[in-house]
């Protein structure tokens, strides 16, 4: 609401008061210069006389504007056209000459209360005169001390503390300076009044200091104002106040400093935060404020908190107020905002968002910004924010919505980055975000699993698609389960650089996925897997990735899948029964069970291993006395749950939990859940973990785990001895066709003729279909690949021993060197083809069926290889073997004859 122009050359209806024109007092404020001056005076009194009558002069001015007011009304109503008008006006331009003459904060005090004053109902305030007086006080406000001035008349000139200002005033100075007067442009009235805003919040140096200091109610009310504009007219108060609040935050060649005005007062880094932390510190904690001050300049402002650390002589006030806003900001601003800011926090090497990097410097004036040094010998990681920082400060600021979210924006990042270029500098960086978060804040970050969920399961993807699809040896074509194949070792693809390089980069990503799945369930133990799908996908995955190359992977993933298989056993429930001790029995087993699933995801080795042990004795309880299906307290429903985590755990790492695991699947096999007919499937199941998807030339992982389960089924078999015979089936032609087979690794073939063993001490009558044509297949391999003395091979042999020999004198075998051999004249796999035909041969002597299987043609072929072998093998335990089988042949020829055995 502006005034017009106050015309001076009329004169008003009475005589007012003589006056000159106003003078300006340093703070912008007008006095009134009387005319006569009285001369100078040296004495006090004259001094305290010129002053007195200076303030009867003010008083007499504002009476006079009192009296002009309600004249004003007056004339409103007791006359007409043309002439009120006239008269009117110069009425007009005579207040506005005496509101010239007194001080800003004495004419809006006056017209203050000439607005507000409620008048008697008889003689009610014309809106004309209302008008006016307001059209005049807009005019006060926007001289340049009409903020302070209005302040003053709130507040006091003296103001008061900041903890006695009251909101209702708060509101009024708001509202009076944020109220765009309706003649003019608000972008012009806030370009007017936002400078002297800030001048009372901290005045720049180049200003003549004020006559007093600004009281903390002024600052408050400076602060308050500004953040009510920010909220009415976000767009304008952007544009005019950030080069004033964050200019010097902003690089040299950013446009508000290529702009700026020459010659003007550019402000400091120190005046800077100076006024933002005013600012900031007496305004409302609105989030959108401080989204709007320091959204822009929060990686400037980040890499000075940075700076100021590393300077150990850095003002420590100074460093203070870095913190303070950082802190602010990162506490009040929204959750989009907050990960926004972060994002630009943590990608501040592309040059805090503009055309290059930056950074900062110590000058005669504090700090500035520079553009970056380049270092030679510089360490890309080093020149970015430091991760261990970034953390701290999300730890300290607490908000974990705020974390959980920027968490999952790094996660994707890295994911993306890391699928477009692979393992480079950046996607490096990103990672240590991930690890650096997961590290520190723990759970905190895993309130939305989902999210996270998603990630993993595109990195185990991703890493998925890299490994080769399985070949299994039963998928090759032959007309003989006997015949042995040659493999042709020069057909073998090779991996080139890149792909290996590249299958490194995904073992990183592959095992951030799994480690955060890990955190994921152990954060949400009652996470039930089947009623999430993802999961589901994940499993399938795990089992993929447990025979990775990397050793890392695999055996996180085979701990992610063991627990995730626990998991899903235990959202298992029993089964009804009439019988009602039946459903206490199964209830209380049922608290054992959920018990024994919980320790088997613990990650403490002895914990799991302890849960394995609970899962057995459910499944065979350690009594003497026989059991039959009746005594199974357990429900036989969740008996495929506790086969899962058996199966699971027999391929961990751990040796404690490897033999936990195979007393669980013995137990399966012996106790009454054989009685269930699941003994012929827990067989099954093994052997197909051992034959399927086995490839010519798997991976060190991978050879590993089929070790361990062939492992576990010559135990099971070991321990069931007789009661073997109805799985015999299910194991001897997969065995044997990984036997026959060259092109695997030679310690898996060996392996299979392991387990052929102990079937035939198992249950040798079962073996009798497989007999003679096993028998022809091991004379063909001792005689095919025996290592005479004084051959190449026993030379080669001697040499590689000479080389490898242990400090202790002993030489280790040449598969435990390198498991991956695929040469069937390794001492091992002679070994163990001499001890499963000695084993044969004396099953069939003892059991006495030895005249039905041994024919004329085939004992004379025996005897000769056998000792061929003796002769002239170079391994003594070869030879030991071979001695043994043809004792054991004498001895039949000794009892078919009737003469005594030696």
């Amino acid at each position: 609401m502006t005034r017009r122009s106050p015309r001076r050359a009329s004169s008003p209806p009475e005589s007012p008061p003589s006056t000159t024109a106003p003078t300006q007092t340093e703070d912008g404020s007008t006095a009134a210069q009387r005319s006569p001056t009285p001369p100078p005076s040296n004495t006090v009194a004259d001094a305290a006389h010129q002053a007195a009558g200076a303030a009867r002069s003010i008083a007499e001015d504002v009476q006079s504007i009192r009296d002009l007011v309600q004249q004003m009304g007056v004339l409103s109503q007791s006359r007409e056209g043309k002439q009120r008008e006239e008269e009117q006006e110069k009425v007009r331009d005579h207040i506005g000459r005496l509101l010239d003459l007194i001080p800003s904060s004495e004419g809006l005090a006056v017209l203050g209360s000439l607005i507000s004053a409620a008048p008697p109902p008889s003689q009610p305030m014309p809106e004309y005169s209302r008008t006016v007086c307001k059209q005049f006080m807009s005019d006060i406000i926007l001289r340049a001390d009409g903020p302070r001035a209005l302040m003053d008349v709130v507040f006091g000139e003296q103001g008061g503390d900041v903890d006695t200002v009251t909101l209702t005033k708060l509101e009024k100075v708001a509202m009076t300076l944020s109220s765009v007067p309706s003649r003019m442009d608000g972008t012009r009235y806030y370009a007017l009044i936002l400078p002297r805003l800030f001048t009372i919040l901290n005045p720049t140096p180049d200003l003549p200091p004020p006559r007093s200091p600004t009281p903390a109610s002024h600052v408050r009310a400076a602060a308050f104002t500004i953040s009510r504009m920010y909220r009415m007219q976000r767009n304008v108060m952007i544009a005019l106040s950030t080069p004033s609040l964050q200019y010097p935050f902003f690089p040299p060649t950013h446009q508000y400093r290529t702009r700026w005005q020459p010659g003007a007062y550019q402000p400091t880094a120190v005046h800077g935060l100076n006024t933002l932390s005013t600012l900031l510190s007496n305004s409302d904690p609105s989030p959108n404020l401080f989204a709007n001050v320091l959204g822009d300049i929060i990686s400037p402002l980040w890499a000075l908190h940075e700076f100021l650390i590393e300077q150990k002589t850095a003002d420590p006030v100074m460093r203070e107020l870095v913190d303070g806003l950082m802190n602010g900001w990162a506490r009040v601003v929204g959750k989009n905002s907050a990960v926004a800011g972060w994002t630009k926090v943590v990608e501040m090497w592309k040059g805090w968002g503009y055309d290059q990097p930056w950074e900062w410097a110590m000058g005669p004036q504090g700090p500035y910004i520079r553009e970056t040094e380049s270092s030679v010998d510089g360490d890309l990681l080093e020149q970015h924010p430091d991760p261990k920082q970034v953390v701290e400060m999300l730890k300290a600021v607490g908000r974990k919505d705020v974390n959980a979210e920027f968490f999952v924006k790094m996660l994707d990042t890295y994911a993306t980055v890391h699928a477009e270029h692979g393992d480079t500098a950046d996607a490096m960086l990103y990672l240590q975000y991930v690890v650096a978060m997961a590290d520190t804040l723990g759970h905190t970050i895993l309130e939305k699993p989902e999210h996270i969920l998603s990630f993993i399961l595109h990195a185990l993807e991703s890493t998925v698609k890299r490994i080769p699809e399985a070949k299994g040896p039963l998928q090759k074509e032959s007309k003989s389960p006997w015949k042995m194949v040659d493999g042709d070792s020069d057909d073998e693809d090779e991996k080139s650089e890149g792909e290996e390089e590249d299958a490194e980069g995904h073992d990183t990503l592959a095992s951030t996925a799994v480690t955060l799945l890990l955190a994921v369930l152990e954060a949400n133990d009652t996470f039930p897997a089947a009623t999430i799908p993802i999961l589901n996908s994940i499993y399938e995955h795990l089992d993929s990735l447990s025979t990775h190359p990397s050793e890392a992977v695999a055996e996180a993933a085979r701990e992610a899948r063991l627990v995730l298989t626990a998991r899903r056993a235990s959202s298992m429930r029993n089964v009804p029964s009439k019988d009602e001790e039946v459903n206490q029995a199964r209830r209380k087993a049922l608290e054992t069970y959920q018990e024994a699933l919980r320790l088997v995801q613990d990650p403490i080795l002895p914990v799991r291993a302890h849960g394995l042990t609970l899962l057995r004795h459910l499944i065979h309880p350690p009594t003497k006395k026989s059991v039959s299906t009746e005594d199974l307290s357990i429900d036989p429903a969740l008996i495929p749950g506790i086969l899962d985590v058996f199966i699971t755990a027999v391929q961990d790492d751990d040796s404690f939990v490897y033999m936990n695991a195979v007393h669980g699947l013995s137990a399966m096999l012996q106790g009454p859940t054989g009685l269930f007919g699941k003994g012929s499937w827990v067989f099954q199941r093994l052997v197909d973990l051992y034959v399927q998807g086995l490839q010519a030339n798997p991976t060190t992982a991978d050879l590993d785990k089929r070790l361990r389960i062939g492992e576990a089924i010559s135990q099971a078999l070991s321990q069931l001895g007789p009661r073997a015979r109805p799985y015999i089936h299910v194991i001897i032609s997969p065995m044997l066709s990984v036997t026959r087979d060259s092109q695997y690794p030679t310690v898996l073939r060996g392996s299979s003729l392991s387990i052929i063993s102990q079937c035939v001490n198992a249950d040798p009558l079962s073996m009798l279909p497989f007999y003679t044509d096993l028998l022809s297949l091991l004379l063909d391999l001792l005689s095919i690949e025996t290592v005479t003395t004084g051959s190449k091979a026993a030379a080669a042999a001697e040499a590689k021993a000479t080389t490898s020999q242990l400090p202790n004198g002993k030489v280790p075998d040449p598969a435990d060197l390198d498991p991956a051999l695929k040469d069937s004249r390794l001492p091992a796999f002679r070994q163990s083809a001499a001890y499963l035909l000695a084993t044969m041969l004396h099953q069939a002597a003892e059991k006495g069926f030895a005249d039905n299987l041994l024919d004329k043609q085939l004992a004379t072929r025996m005897v000769k290889v056998l000792r061929y072998i003796r002769d002239t093998d170079i391994d003594g335990r070869v030879k030991a073997k071979a001695k043994e089988a043809l004792e054991i042949m004498d001895d039949m020829v000794r009892m078919k004859l009737g003469l005594p055995s030696r």
